[in-house]
């Protein structure tokens, strides 16, 4: 759908494509999870591939992350299941945990 100039999918379209409540969806964007655009009267909508996003959110949280760690590794995963990826996002946490455990 296109909203305004916004091309997307809107919260309702969103919450039918991945079966996902929309104050859940809301609650991910709260997080910092999913990262709508707004258009001009307010709407929130989604990227294309907001519900592959929101397929992994669902994965993370399924094996017990809370929405700290889901924010710090989500931009690792990769499809819907989701598989994590070493990218950079998760090197730089575990260099610094490297360097607080070395001797000093």
């Amino acid at each position: 759908m296109v909203i305004g100039r916004i091309a997307g999918l809107l919260i309702g379209e969103l919450s039918e494509r991945t079966g996902v409540s929309r104050r859940a969806l809301r609650y991910y964007e709260e997080q910092g999870l999913l990262v709508p655009e707004r258009a001009c009267n307010g709407y929130r909508v989604y990227a294309d591939d907001a519900a592959l996003i929101v397929s992994q959110i669902q994965g993370l949280f399924a094996v017990g992350l809370d929405s700290d760690a889901i924010r710090q590794y989500l931009p690792c995963a990769r499809g819907s299941a989701p598989q994590l990826e070493m990218c950079a996002e998760l090197r730089s946490p575990r260099r610094a945990s490297r360097q607080i455990g070395s001797p000093g």
